[in-house]
């Protein structure tokens, strides 16, 4: 996880960088910063995931650093000697707060906790993107044009089951049973297809969401669309995938 450090004492900086290399390997600190300004300029620069802010520095504290940004996008886990700092961080959304010395201990259940707060907030992203593209179908992509070697097909979207790569070729599959073989790779369809309510459940398969049926958890999961046709799942789709049948 790509990570920047704001904080006016090197000691406190190395001595960070230096836990995080024993306990925490997967942290990448991709630049430092010393007070407020610079730690605008880094973020802005490098836009982290996740941030090591001091509350106090020479020219003013990490909260006043925090309140200068518009959009905090990233995770926060303050450092401070001052106890008394706590509350109010945890009011700016903090996912925690180390108190200097900081423990082994507890930064690793503070990092562990922000790289959750991080994939979760990925996957709630996408989630969104798609549900949102849902509702904002354009009558331009309510129907494709297919053409395989004979014919050109004038498809209605909604009629599409699922999508499957074929090489350098993919094999649509309709609701009326016909099948069509065009020239067109998976992943260029997956651009203009993503934006209707299909997702790409699989390196091999497109599938209109709209046509699930049921999903079998059993055996590294199965798709069931209408018809009873079963699909595959890719593992690292599956948890994206539930959540949105749970959302849709």
């Amino acid at each position: 996880m790509q990570s920047i450090i704001i904080d006016d004492k090197k000691g406190a900086k190395d001595t960070l960088k230096l836990l995080l290399k024993i306990h925490c390997p997967e942290i990448s600190i991709i630049a430092e910063a010393s007070n407020v300004a610079e730690g605008l300029e880094v973020i802005s620069t490098y836009n982290p995931r996740l941030v090591f802010l001091d509350i106090e520095m020479p020219d003013g504290t990490g909260f006043d650093l925090l309140e200068q940004i518009e959009t905090v996008d990233f995770k926060i886990i303050f450092t401070t000697g001052f106890e008394q700092y706590a509350i109010k961080a945890f009011k700016f959304s903090a996912i925690d707060y180390l108190l200097k010395p900081i423990d082994a201990d507890d930064l690793k259940e503070a990092v562990a906790k922000a790289q959750a707060e991080v994939k979760n907030k990925t996957l709630q992203l996408k989630v969104g993107t798609l549900l949102s593209n849902l509702q904002e179908v354009s009558d331009a992509l309510k129907k494709i044009v297919l053409k395989d070697s004979d014919t050109v097909h004038v498809v209605q979207v909604k009629d599409i089951l699922y999508l499957e790569a074929d090489s350098n070729y993919t094999k649509f599959y309709l609701t009326d049973n016909r099948e069509i073989l065009t020239s067109n790779t998976l992943k260029e369809y997956d651009t203009i297809l993503s934006k209707t309510g299909f997702y790409r459940v699989h390196k091999s398969f497109l599938v209109n969401l709209s046509m699930v049926e049921k999903f079998d958890k059993r055996e590294g999961g199965t798709i069931i669309l209408q018809g009873n046709i079963q699909l595959p799942i890719a593992y690292r789709k599956k948890d994206e995938f539930l959540s949105l049948l749970e959302m849709i």
